[in-house]
């Protein structure tokens, strides 16, 4: 179903936010599940994606139970922690990736890389930061030649190919491996850059509006009803799903836009905030 691990990880951050909420009100078990293919899938946007939105969540929960209630979450809250952590250790020495050197990349290895981005001097090192960096590069440039209207929509690979001979002179294109030099990327890895090359402003503001106000009705249901755990969920994946388009795109992968698009637009009960 998954051709890229990348689309895999989008998918778990998407709905391991909702698989929490799931499991505090009656234990579903999808968030040990969803949890393991997250770490299997070493995406490590995904991976910040899902720390942000459960950092949103946690606070959430048995903050406005009855003190039965928060008892019974907090413990169920304190099982799911150790379930993960559990997970964790058993998987840290697990093959995921190939690195560029052609060794083995463990998950516990992929877990430091993702510290390492913090560090400036291995950011300088890292291959992978080194091509969003070109890939954002691109983007700017398509919107400077065409701010209002963009290069056309499934333009960028066209305009990318069109920009090489600018983009071979960035610091970042000599850092890259010599497949990474010759593909001819369909995407920006950042939504709102993405958006912009592509349409313009004009697209950039339509797609604003498609997530600011479903966001804004979650948000104002969410502190209305402090009891119903569903709308602080609902608010946590979308957050979390802006937060991985910040260097992917999950707007663009069905697997993710559509589970997405129904979270934050198709319930009736959020409509009359709106």
């Amino acid at each position: 179903m998954f051709s890229n691990p990348n689309h895999l990880g989008s998918f778990c951050a998407l709905g391991l936010p909702l698989a929490t909420v799931g499991f505090l009100r009656c234990q579903q078990k999808w968030p040990c599940l969803l949890c393991a293919s997250l770490l299997l899938a070493a995406s490590r946007g995904a991976w910040v994606a899902t720390v942000c939105s459960l950092g949103l969540l946690i606070p959430a929960v048995g903050w406005p139970a009855s003190p039965p209630q928060r008892v019974l979450l907090l413990r169920r809250g304190a099982i799911l922690l150790s379930t993960w952590a559990i997970t964790t250790v058993a998987l840290q020495a697990t093959p995921v990736l190939e690195s560029s050197e052609g060794d083995a990349l463990s998950v516990s290895e992929r877990m430091q890389q993702t510290a390492g981005v913090l560090d400036p001097a291995e950011r300088r090192q890292d291959s992978t930061l080194q091509h969003r960096l070109l890939l954002w590069t691109a983007a700017i440039s398509m919107v400077r030649e065409s701010p209002v209207l963009g290069v056309g929509p499934r333009g960028y690979a066209s305009a990318y190919r069109q920009l090489l001979p600018e983009l071979r002179a960035a610091p970042q294109f000599h850092k890259l491996s010599e497949g990474a030099q010759l593909d001819r990327p369909r995407f920006a890895h950042n939504e709102v850059l993405h958006v912009a090359a592509e349409t313009g402003l004009l697209g950039w503001l339509a797609l604003s509006g498609c997530l600011v106000v479903p966001l804004r009705a979650g948000i104002r249901a969410a502190a209305r009803w402090l009891e119903q755990l569903s709308y602080q969920g609902r608010v946590a994946t979308v957050i979390g799903a802006l937060v991985h388009g910040c260097v992917s795109y999950p707007l663009h992968m069905p697997a993710t836009a559509f589970p997405l698009f129904l979270v934050s637009c198709l319930d009736r009960q959020l409509r009359p905030l709106l």
